[in-house]
């Protein structure tokens, strides 16, 4: 009997152990095109080292893909302006890989 209960748990477990998890197949992708993109958006800004963008998860939904290795992302970024205050700026940007190179272009900030 302790087998058999101990059998089943395992069964148990191992089938519900992915049940919830959703994975993008384009998640690496779309991680390397927000990396470069917030690379491209902190060299514009009055004080890149305040600059703070949205968490893992929220990155990941941001990106979106066109067609083949073209991507445009619709995101934000929280900076410090010239007076020191915290401003939250919207913006969107064309992105495309190019083998391990991401080219960025066409970067609109989006009025608040």
């Amino acid at each position: 009997m302790k087998k058999a209960t101990f059998f089943f748990i395992v069964i148990l477990f191992s089938c519900n152990s992915g049940l919830n998890e959703y994975k993008d197949p384009r998640e690496k992708e779309k991680l390397m095109v927000f990396d470069a993109v917030m690379k491209e958006v902190s060299r514009i800004l009055k004080c890149p080292s305040t600059a703070k963008f949205p968490d893992k998860e929220e990155r990941i939904y941001s990106v979106f893909h066109k067609v083949g290795f073209k991507y445009s992302v619709f995101s934000w970024v929280d900076s410090q302006n010239s007076y020191g205050a915290m401003i939250r700026t919207r913006f969107m940007i064309d992105a495309e890989i190019k083998g391990n190179y991401v080219s960025c272009s066409d970067l609109i900030f989006l009025e608040n």
